[in-house]
């Protein structure tokens, strides 16, 4: 990352997507080009060395946008739209650039807090019932489609009732919707373990303008109750995807409420319209529903991705999709003085979906407006690079600072960019932490690039819906082409690419890549000894296996007493014993159980443990379990040959994860997943609705990625990790990674050369676990000893590292993997460390 650099070429993108808006109508709006054409024009392996941006540009103007199926077309008129707007670009571009991780609030507090904001603007705006604002026990939040809203108010509504009926239940539970309600729904149904044979698709006609009807919903509610089922969720719609049919919500509520339904209300298309008054009707009765979603991007000149979901008790989502490992800790969360919005959602990691504003003469989009502010933008992002080592690197603001800054409404008329900007600087930057900075040595890194920058604007340029290979074929082929070329990187098994069964996709996190195989895995077992032996399934992990897994486990309905923590210790630097393994499952086999998915990791969060793969996965063949390795950090680290040992014996696993967005210097979100067997991820998450149907598709020629994860909509992720492929090359990637590895050594070296201190575990990668020992072998003094040290340092805003538990001690992670780090800040690190480990040890 340099600011010169990403100035000189952001403007040249800048220039080059404002010319692809002025040429726009000389494309056909459906791409023309045939399946694979992408797998002939570029190699089969990524190159190891870098090439210029003209020679990337020059490939997207001949080999990319004849692939491309033009969405913002003026003469795209199929499906739902995706707004693209110069406001949603230019706010795209400073997410882009912040590049910040806001899982948690006090990750960075500005995202949360704006987020909060601007998601009660909306509901203001569409006249919602103040139970869904945040000053109460509801509140909105921003997911990246309707099909993830839907499936979390689901697994909440689900959670809800089994914890009062018990989770033996779950075969009896029923979901109602009509039959023109969004595929999204069967979707959740599959993910959440609903039995199909339960979802009630209630036939609508001509008659009611395809709106469902009260009587049979009441019927059919009858009818189950009769039968000792349990209704639990109705999903009503205002605009069907096929028709724009509007359900009558509050006949709908009606029912909902009578029978203790769970009613959620689908609005992703049609919500939008409801901020106009004349509109507002076709939402009366949303009073009625526990939880509303319409999309931004769809109608409200917002880039893709943008789903506002309500809910009226937060709880209940919070409740479902809770996870508190020891690393993400925090005083303001554990003293519940903020919302952390990890647990609202599926993965941990989220984007600042921050969108740009516009003046009075600014149009929706506009090719010489969106050149003139695009670069304002860019050089907005340049400067703040620029000066990115003047900020605190963990925001020092206090929860709530923003909403005394910003108006309770949204505002009805337009203000100038110049104003946002103006307001970015001294009211959003103060709020964020900034990941991107020299001295950032928390958690695991998120890396931003001048390359995946790039990738990042052209992105949302574009601003494409590449849920299937017609939605644009150059998203998914070019997804295949790179996600191949860091297989072979990795040098994986053959069984893992595209040319045979297996393949690789662009998950958003390592929590749903994890999220997927479960599933797929989970749904494989279940074909062969039925439905009900749910309540059996067993998944075997460490202690030290990340809480995706966790989470994972809840969203699929595995019962979580059902889960094998299996204990590790400093004997095997906190790598799973392939003993305790076999104890487990052959104690859960005499048992009864079946044992069915097991997680190894390779570079744990606490410590960057590396679990034996190739012991684990002969006991997964064994017992025909399915292994999953979760190589989200350190997987990065494997394209060099020295750290592919890490791996070996990864030809055992079913299927294997990586973050490109951590420590490959691609821009969030970028998680990579390889399996074996597509078939298994298909077979579980396919959905095929009549308004998706395409010749394509339907004779197996092609892929297509919305059957291979948990939303449909996709952004056109791969375009940033080919920028990063070729714009840097392997060679140079591999140098990035060696030289944080060697700064690690350098720290390494400095802690053990104090006697103060003591390195925890060896050191593998660019993680240093470290503390002040133990005087006296007060194990209770030393950690609270260390507690202070981390809390003087952070609130220092010098520079910010992060916390874990190992054997009962409290270690100090130091991870270096930010782009701007170099010696002189580690050292300067170590320094500011030492002070005020001085002060506190003289006390």
């Amino acid at each position: 990352m340099d600011s010169e650099q990403l100035r000189e070429y952001g403007h040249r993108m800048v220039d080059f997507i404002a010319d692809y808006y002025k040429t726009i109508e000389t494309f056909p709006v459906l791409s023309q080009v045939q399946p694979r054409y992408l797998h002939n024009l570029l190699p089969e392996s990524a190159p190891d060395h870098p090439e210029t941006v003209e020679q990337v540009l020059d490939d997207v103007k001949a080999k990319i946008l004849p692939g491309v199926t033009h969405w913002q077309s003026p003469s795209f008129f199929a499906y739902f739209p995706i707004n693209g707007s110069i406001a949603g670009f230019l706010g795209e571009m400073l997410s882009a650039g912040l590049n910040t991780m806001s899982f948690s609030w006090v990750a960075s507090p500005a995202a949360t807090e704006l987020e909060i904001i601007v998601v009660d603007w909306v509901a203001k705006l569409l006249n919602l019932p103040e139970q869904f604002l945040s000053k109460g026990n509801g509140g909105g939040v921003i997911q990246g489609s309707a099909c993830e809203a839907i499936l979390v108010v689901m697994i909440a509504a689900r959670d809800k009732v089994l914890r009062n009926v018990g989770k033996k239940a779950l075969e009896k539970l029923v979901v109602y919707s009509s039959d023109q309600t969004h595929s999204s729904l069967q979707k959740a149904c599959q993910l959440a373990g609903i039995h199909l044979e339960n979802c009630r698709v209630l036939k609508t006609d001509s008659s009611t303008n395809y709106a469902l009807r009260p009587e049979p919903l009441q019927e059919a509610v009858s009818k189950d109750l009769e039968a000792g089922l349990i209704p639990f969720f109705l999903c009503g719609t205002v605009g069907t995807t096929s028709s724009t049919a509007v359900d009558p919500l509050a006949a709908l509520g009606k029912i909902a409420k009578s029978n203790e339904m769970w009613f959620h209300v689908d609005a992703a298309y049609a919500g939008s319209a409801c901020i106009c008054p004349e509109y507002r009707q076709y939402i009366d009765g949303v009073e009625t529903a526990d939880s509303f979603d319409m999309n931004a991007h769809k109608w409200l000149l917002t880039n893709f991705e943008c789903s506002l979901l309500w809910v009226k008790d937060q709880s209940a989502l919070t409740e479902a999709l809770s996870t508190n490992p020891e690393y993400l800790k925090n005083k303001a969360s554990q003293a519940n003085l903020v919302v952390d919005y990890k647990d609202w959602q599926i993965p941990l990691g989220r984007r600042f979906r921050e969108n740009g504003s516009s003046n009075n003469a600014l149009k929706p989009m506009d090719s010489e407006q969106l050149r003139e502010y695009g670069h304002r933008m860019v050089d907005f992002i340049a400067d703040y690079y620029k000066t990115i080592e003047t900020f605190p690197v963990l925001s020092q603001v206090q929860p709530g600072y923003l909403h005394n800054l910003l108006p309770e409404s949204a505002p009805d008329h337009p203000e100038t960019v110049e104003q946002v900007l103006d307001d970015v600087k001294a009211k959003i930057l103060p709020g964020v932490t900034h990941w991107q900075s020299p001295s950032f040595f928390a958690y695991f890194p998120i890396n931003g690039s001048i390359a995946g920058f790039l990738g990042e604007m052209l992105s949302a340029g574009l601003n494409t819906m590449s849920f299937s290979w017609v939605a644009s074929p150059a998203a998914t082929e070019l997804e295949i082409v790179v996600v191949d070329w860091v297989a072979k990187l990795l040098n994986l098994p053959e069984q893992f690419l595209s040319k045979g069964n297996g393949g690789g996709v662009i998950q958003g996190s390592a929590c749903e890549a994890i999220l997927v195989v479960m599933i797929a895995a989970r749904d494989k077992v279940l074909r062969s000894v039925g439905k009900k032996a749910l309540e059996k399934l067993v998944v075997y992990s460490s202690d030290q296996t990340h809480s995706s897994l966790q989470k994972a486990c809840q969203l699929a309905g595995i019962h979580l007493e059902n889960c094998r923590v299996l204990k590790t210790d400093s004997a095997t630097n906190y790598a799973l014993r392939p003993e305790s393994l076999q104890e487990a499952v052959s104690k859960d086999l005499e048992a009864g159980l079946i044992p069915f998915f097991l997680c190894g990791t390779v570079g744990t969060t606490s410590s960057t443990a590396v679990d034996p793969v190739a012991a684990l996965g002969k006991i997964a063949k064994s017992n025909e379990m399915w292994f999953h390795i979760d190589a989200a950090y350190a997987g990065s680290a494997c394209i060099c040959p020295e750290y592919r040992q890490y791996i070996d014996g990864v030809e055992t696993a079913d299927s294997f994860d990586m973050n490109a967005h951590k420590w490959l210097l691609t821009n969030f979100e970028c998680s990579l997943l390889w399996v074996k067997d597509q078939s298994a991820l298909t077979e579980a998450l396919s959905t095929n609705p009549e308004y998706l149907k395409n010749k394509a598709s339907q004779a197996n020629l092609v892929v297509d990625y919305k059957d291979w994860q948990i939303p449909l909509g996709r952004r056109f992720r791969s375009l940033k990790l080919w920028m990063v492929l070729r714009l840097y090359g392997a060679e140079n990637l591999k140098s990035y990674i060696r030289n944080h590895i060697k700064l690690a050594k350098i720290f390494e070296q400095l802690v053990s050369k104090d006697p103060n201190f003591e390195v925890v575990t060896p050191r593998i990668f660019s993680l240093v676990c470290f503390r002040i020992a133990a005087v006296d072998n007060d194990e209770k003094k030393c950690n609270n000893l260390n507690r202070s040290l981390l809390d003087a340092v952070n609130s220092s805003g010098k520079l910010l590292f992060s916390h874990t538990i190992l054997s009962g001690k409290f270690v100090l992670r130091f991870a270096i993997g930010a782009p701007l780090t170099e010696e002189k800040h580690v050292k300067e690190a170590w320094k500011v460390i030492q002070e005020e480990a001085s002060f506190l040890l003289s006390k």
